[in-house]
């Protein structure tokens, strides 16, 4: 199979596979995207107003143009995601062929695996949720590929250009900007220990001039935004994502998730009001606490990639066995590469908040990689994969691209599971429909959008997501009896209270109502009961 055909192939293969997802998720939606979709409707009618340092803002960015020519909010996120998928793809591809040249047909095997694991991934990421992940690492692995080009070295251009990218990497997620900078300095200790072992290193380090020209072009792209937020925020700012996610661990919330608990706030999606921030080194207690949280995710995090962890596992265990004859192979740089570049990325996770998004879209490529140079490594310094190159026929090597794609799929197992999961039970994601049907009651019952709250924070902000106006929905209150939410939601000015019941349960429902009608201005509640799809709604 020739590498361009085989390119080919993973496009048309994501390309129907999660177009087809994505129809199946078409009104499905999450709470980010509610604030990436307000971020962008805002850049459109107020752009003053659309600054904020909880999310970052080239998804919102690239769904303006698409708001503005009338396709609607959730296929604009749809069309961003699988047009993200194509460039992650491409950007793979493009590293893999840098890495191993397509002149060999074990090189060749290898490109084909390291495809299957992108094409995998680009199909997940493109449905899993409608948020900026993919866009992220698709714009990441397309910096690898300009940075690690031997002309960047030492064309300032070239160097330049890896400098935009980074700066677009930013701008779709903060994290990257710390990443990238971090993985950089690695990359460059890399190359100097490779320096000292390898007569003909297979990658340059960047000169002065051209590390300069890189810092200029990154500088140019995110320089602007940061000092928007830094003037609003009224310190040096480049996000408040990760100020939040480190918040949301500290010694009194880990494991309780305040994020979404906050008190009564107007706008509170845009803005969250963290939990307490804390420090690692203000207290033994605290250094010992975040200890705890990086293990823990550390094991989190080993969970999450199980199968691209055994597969470069199972091939550094082959090189190792094989090291008196292949340890100065120029090709191991490769596979150290890809092991530490996976080292770096995941280090800066350990400290917050983990979860699956974050973690695999990059790591995966990058642990298969490694793979692929350890075992490349062994085939050039022994026989072992020698019998790999007599398949001359095209039929031949077709056989063997199938061979290496199904190894790879079977190491890709819990990722596959996981994209079935999200073709049919939709996990973090809930239907608009529903919310879209209470929205239609409340109007055909000349209810207007008003200050509103929930019991239920997310249903209540979907709501209000149907209604168009996310402004207006506080959240939910933090009092436990009904005479303390009463008197919460009256000082907080909401007149629109949403009030979620179990099938049956109508007892909670009456305390509320009676405290709140004793008051002069009483606050109007929807008893909405809860039925499979929670439309079914009684207005009191």
């Amino acid at each position: 199979m020739k590498i361009s055909a085989g390119l080919c192939v993973s496009l048309a293969v994501f390309a129907g596979s999660a177009a087809l997802i994505s129809v199946r998720q078409a009104d499905y939606v999450n709470a980010d995207f509610v604030a990436y979709s307000t971020v962008a409707h805002r850049v459109i009618g107020s752009p003053a107003n659309s600054v904020t340092g909880s999310w970052s803002p080239l998804f919102s960015w690239l769904m303006v143009p698409l708001l503005t020519i009338g396709i609607q909010d959730l296929i604009a996120g749809r069309i961003i995601l699988l047009i993200s998928g194509l460039f992650y793809i491409g950007a793979v591809h493009r590293l893999a062929v840098k890495f191993f040249s397509p002149e060999t047909v074990f090189n060749r095997l290898l490109i084909h695996a390291l495809m299957t694991c992108a094409t995998v991934q680009a199909i997940w990421f493109a449905t899993y949720l409608l948020n900026p992940d993919l866009l992220a690492s698709a714009v990441i692995f397309w910096y690898f590929v300009i940075v690690l080009e031997e002309r960047t070295a030492t064309h300032m251009r070239w160097s330049f250009l890896a400098g935009i990218f980074l700066g677009m990497a930013y701008l779709s997620k903060a994290y990257m900007l710390p990443f990238g900078l971090a993985q950089l300095v690695m990359m460059t200790a890399s190359n100097l220990a490779f320096h000292r072992r390898l007569e003909s290193p297979p990658q340059r380090m960047l000169q002065l001039t051209s590390f300069v020209s890189l810092i200029v072009g990154l500088g140019i792209v995110a320089g602007p935004w940061i000092a928007i937020l830094s003037h609003k925020y009224d310190r040096l700012t480049f996000t408040n994502a990760g100020r939040a996610n480190h918040a949301n661990v500290g010694p009194r919330s880990f494991g309780q998730d305040p994020l979404w608990h906050p008190p009564l706030t107007r706008d509170y999606i845009l803005e969250p009001v963290i939990a307490e921030e804390w420090s690692p080194f203000s207290s033994f207690e605290n250094l010992r606490h975040q200890c705890r949280v990086i293990l823990h995710n550390l094991t989190n995090c080993i969970g999450l990639i199980p199968g691209w962890l055994a597969l470069s596992g199972l091939a550094f265990c082959l090189w190792f066995r094989h090291k008196q004859t292949a340890s100065q192979h120029h090709r191991l740089q490769i596979a150290w590469w890809g092991l530490l570049t996976t080292a770096v990325y995941c280090s800066g996770y350990l400290m917050v908040n983990l979860e699956t998004r974050y973690i695999v879209p990059v790591a995966a490529p990058l642990l298969c990689l490694s793979a692929a140079g350890f075992i490349s490594v062994v085939a050039h310094e022994s026989k072992l994969f020698g019998i790999l190159d007599v398949a001359k026929s095209v039929r031949g090597e077709w056989r063997l691209a199938a061979t290496a794609i199904l190894v790879v799929m079977g190491f890709a197992a819990v990722d596959l599971y996981s994209i079935a999961c999200v073709a049919i039970f939709h996990p973090q994601s809930t239907c608009m429909k529903q919310f879209r049907d209470i929205a239609r009651q409340l109007d055909d019952a000349g209810i207007k959008d008003r200050l509103s709250a929930s019991n239920r924070w997310h249903d209540g902000l979907y709501i209000a997501y149907a209604r168009g106006n996310v402004s207006n929905y506080l959240g939910t209150p933090q009092a436990s009896n009904p005479t303390d939410i009463a008197d919460e939601l009256l000082s907080s000015g909401v007149s629109l209270n949403y009030l979620w019941l179990e099938q049956n349960d109508t007892t909670s429902a009456e305390d509320q109502l009676q405290a709140l009608a004793g008051g002069k201005d009483c606050v109007t509640i929807l008893g909405l009961k809860t039925t499979s799809h929670m439309t079914e709604i009684i207005i009191r």
